[in-house]
Protein backbone atom coordinates (compact mmCIF):
# COMPACT_ATOMS: atom_id res chain seq x y z
CA UNK A 1 0.00 0.00 0.00
CA UNK A 2 2.79 2.46 1.11
CA UNK A 3 4.21 1.44 -2.57
CA UNK A 4 0.85 2.25 -4.46
CA UNK A 5 0.93 5.46 -2.61
CA UNK A 6 4.56 6.50 -3.21
CA UNK A 7 3.91 5.90 -7.33
CA UNK A 8 0.84 8.00 -6.91
CA UNK A 9 2.50 10.70 -5.53
CA UNK A 10 5.71 10.87 -7.65
CA UNK A 11 3.48 10.53 -10.64
CA UNK A 12 1.34 13.48 -9.66
CA UNK A 13 4.79 15.42 -9.29
CA UNK A 14 5.81 14.77 -12.78
CA UNK A 15 2.29 15.76 -14.21
CA UNK A 16 2.66 18.55 -12.19
CA UNK A 17 5.93 19.52 -13.62
CA UNK A 18 5.23 18.64 -17.01
CA UNK A 19 1.90 20.06 -17.62
CA UNK A 20 1.76 23.57 -18.42
CA UNK A 21 -0.11 25.77 -16.48
CA UNK A 22 -2.55 28.15 -17.93
CA UNK A 23 -0.31 30.96 -18.41
CA UNK A 24 1.86 29.02 -20.49
CA UNK A 25 -0.54 27.39 -21.92
CA UNK A 26 -1.73 30.58 -24.31
CA UNK A 27 1.73 31.30 -25.82
CA UNK A 28 3.97 29.32 -28.36
CA UNK A 29 7.13 30.37 -30.71
CA UNK A 30 9.14 28.93 -33.20
CA UNK A 31 12.21 29.36 -34.40
CA UNK A 32 12.51 29.11 -38.49
CA UNK A 33 15.50 28.49 -40.40
CA UNK A 34 17.69 31.15 -42.60
CA UNK A 35 18.37 31.02 -46.05
CA UNK A 36 14.83 29.21 -46.87
CA UNK A 37 13.12 32.25 -49.00
CA UNK A 38 11.89 31.47 -52.40
CA UNK A 39 11.14 33.92 -55.23
CA UNK A 40 9.11 34.00 -58.46
CA UNK A 41 7.48 35.95 -61.18
CA UNK A 42 4.75 37.92 -59.44
CA UNK A 43 2.00 35.86 -61.03
CA UNK A 44 3.76 32.57 -61.16
CA UNK A 45 3.19 29.74 -58.80
CA UNK A 46 6.51 28.02 -59.63
CA UNK A 47 8.86 29.59 -56.42
CA UNK A 48 12.55 28.23 -56.76
CA UNK A 49 15.02 29.27 -53.99
CA UNK A 50 16.42 32.32 -53.36
CA UNK A 51 19.35 31.39 -50.44
CA UNK A 52 21.16 34.59 -50.15
CA UNK A 53 18.07 36.95 -49.72
CA UNK A 54 18.00 38.57 -46.38
CA UNK A 55 15.17 40.76 -46.75
CA UNK A 56 11.73 39.53 -45.48
CA UNK A 57 13.64 36.17 -44.32
CA UNK A 58 11.59 34.53 -41.66
CA UNK A 59 13.88 33.79 -38.10
CA UNK A 60 11.00 33.15 -35.72
CA UNK A 61 7.45 33.72 -34.78
CA UNK A 62 5.24 34.46 -31.85
CA UNK A 63 1.57 33.60 -31.04
CA UNK A 64 -0.05 34.47 -28.16
CA UNK A 65 -3.68 33.93 -27.35
CA UNK A 66 -4.59 36.59 -24.68
CA UNK A 67 -7.77 37.50 -23.14
CA UNK A 68 -8.46 39.85 -25.10
CA UNK A 69 -6.69 39.36 -28.36
CA UNK A 70 -4.42 36.85 -30.40
CA UNK A 71 -1.40 38.73 -30.63
CA UNK A 72 1.22 37.56 -33.46
CA UNK A 73 4.03 38.29 -34.65
CA UNK A 74 6.73 37.75 -36.99
CA UNK A 75 11.18 38.14 -37.18
CA UNK A 76 13.23 38.95 -39.65
CA UNK A 77 16.87 38.81 -40.33
CA UNK A 78 16.62 41.95 -42.09
CA UNK A 79 13.57 44.27 -42.74
CA UNK A 80 13.54 46.99 -44.38
CA UNK A 81 11.12 49.99 -45.73
CA UNK A 82 12.25 49.85 -49.12
CA UNK A 83 10.48 50.89 -52.18
CA UNK A 84 9.52 47.24 -52.03
CA UNK A 85 5.62 45.92 -50.75
CA UNK A 86 6.39 43.94 -47.75
CA UNK A 87 3.57 42.10 -46.79
CA UNK A 88 3.48 40.32 -43.42
CA UNK A 89 0.47 37.67 -43.58
CA UNK A 90 -1.31 35.74 -40.85
CA UNK A 91 -3.98 33.23 -41.82
CA UNK A 92 -5.79 32.41 -38.38
CA UNK A 93 -8.16 29.20 -38.17
CA UNK A 94 -10.56 28.57 -35.14
CA UNK A 95 -12.87 26.10 -34.57
CA UNK A 96 -15.37 28.03 -36.36
CA UNK A 97 -14.05 30.50 -38.99
CA UNK A 98 -11.01 31.32 -41.24
CA UNK A 99 -9.42 34.83 -41.19
CA UNK A 100 -6.65 36.73 -43.01
CA UNK A 101 -4.62 39.11 -41.72
CA UNK A 102 -2.20 41.58 -43.87
CA UNK A 103 -0.38 43.87 -42.88
CA UNK A 104 1.90 45.65 -45.48
CA UNK A 105 5.07 48.47 -45.30
CA UNK A 106 6.89 50.17 -47.41
CA UNK A 107 8.98 53.29 -47.97
CA UNK A 108 5.59 54.95 -48.75
CA UNK A 109 4.09 54.11 -45.98
CA UNK A 110 6.44 52.74 -43.66
CA UNK A 111 4.19 51.67 -40.48
CA UNK A 112 1.88 49.49 -42.26
CA UNK A 113 -1.58 49.29 -43.13
CA UNK A 114 -3.69 45.80 -42.12
CA UNK A 115 -6.98 44.32 -42.61
CA UNK A 116 -8.66 41.44 -42.08
CA UNK A 117 -10.69 39.44 -44.85
CA UNK A 118 -11.83 36.54 -45.76
CA UNK A 119 -9.87 33.41 -47.29
CA UNK A 120 -12.82 33.25 -49.84
CA UNK A 121 -13.15 36.80 -50.19
CA UNK A 122 -10.16 38.41 -50.56
CA UNK A 123 -11.02 41.62 -52.02
CA UNK A 124 -13.35 42.10 -49.22
CA UNK A 125 -12.39 43.75 -45.66
CA UNK A 126 -13.83 42.56 -42.32
CA UNK A 127 -14.19 45.75 -39.86
CA UNK A 128 -12.28 45.10 -37.14
CA UNK A 129 -9.76 46.98 -34.94
CA UNK A 130 -6.16 45.21 -35.52
CA UNK A 131 -3.39 46.95 -33.47
CA UNK A 132 -0.30 46.58 -35.57
CA UNK A 133 3.17 47.80 -35.41
CA UNK A 134 6.18 47.02 -37.72
CA UNK A 135 9.63 47.70 -35.99
CA UNK A 136 12.22 48.05 -38.92
CA UNK A 137 15.09 48.10 -35.79
CA UNK A 138 13.91 45.21 -34.02
CA UNK A 139 13.21 43.58 -37.12
CA UNK A 140 9.57 42.47 -35.92
CA UNK A 141 6.00 42.87 -37.50
CA UNK A 142 3.23 42.55 -35.14
CA UNK A 143 -0.74 42.55 -35.35
CA UNK A 144 -3.07 42.54 -32.21
CA UNK A 145 -6.43 40.53 -33.51
CA UNK A 146 -9.25 41.34 -30.94
CA UNK A 147 -10.96 37.94 -30.08
CA UNK A 148 -13.86 39.37 -30.59
CA UNK A 149 -12.91 39.59 -34.25
CA UNK A 150 -12.45 35.61 -34.12
CA UNK A 151 -15.73 35.23 -32.59
CA UNK A 152 -13.51 34.39 -28.87
CA UNK A 153 -12.43 31.13 -29.77
CA UNK A 154 -11.25 28.33 -27.63
CA UNK A 155 -7.96 27.78 -29.79
CA UNK A 156 -6.24 29.78 -32.58
CA UNK A 157 -3.86 28.09 -35.17
CA UNK A 158 -2.09 30.62 -37.32
CA UNK A 159 -0.20 29.99 -40.34
CA UNK A 160 2.67 32.99 -41.08
CA UNK A 161 4.50 33.87 -43.65
CA UNK A 162 6.19 36.92 -45.06
CA UNK A 163 6.44 38.28 -48.73
CA UNK A 164 7.77 41.21 -50.57
CA UNK A 165 6.78 41.99 -54.10
CA UNK A 166 8.28 44.87 -56.68
CA UNK A 167 4.74 44.90 -58.20
CA UNK A 168 2.12 43.00 -59.36
CA UNK A 169 2.96 41.96 -62.95
CA UNK A 170 4.69 39.83 -64.61
CA UNK A 171 7.70 41.34 -65.13
CA UNK A 172 7.99 42.00 -61.56
CA UNK A 173 9.16 39.61 -58.63
CA UNK A 174 7.93 37.87 -55.38
CA UNK A 175 9.55 36.38 -52.53
CA UNK A 176 8.42 34.72 -50.00
CA UNK A 177 9.02 32.85 -46.66
CA UNK A 178 6.70 30.30 -44.83
CA UNK A 179 7.45 30.89 -41.11
CA UNK A 180 6.58 27.56 -40.31
CA UNK A 181 8.63 25.54 -42.62
CA UNK A 182 11.53 25.54 -44.82
CA UNK A 183 9.64 26.47 -48.19
CA UNK A 184 5.90 28.03 -49.36
CA UNK A 185 3.63 25.67 -47.95
CA UNK A 186 1.84 27.51 -45.26
CA UNK A 187 1.93 24.80 -42.51
CA UNK A 188 -0.24 25.78 -39.22
CA UNK A 189 0.97 26.00 -35.80
CA UNK A 190 -0.68 23.93 -33.32
CA UNK A 191 -3.50 24.80 -31.40
CA UNK A 192 -3.14 27.41 -29.01
CA UNK A 193 -5.58 27.94 -26.73
CA UNK A 194 -7.39 30.18 -23.78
Amino acid sequence: MKLIRSSALALATVVAVLVPTAAEANSWSHADGTGDVYTAPATSTAPTPAPTRTVGDVVGSTIRHKRRAVVLQLRYLDLQANSEFNTHVFVIRTPSMRRVVTLVGNATFPGGRVRMTKPTRPKKAIACRIAHRIDYTAKTATVVVPRSCLGKPRWVQVAMAGMSFTGFTSSDTMWIDDALSNGTSGIYSPRIFR
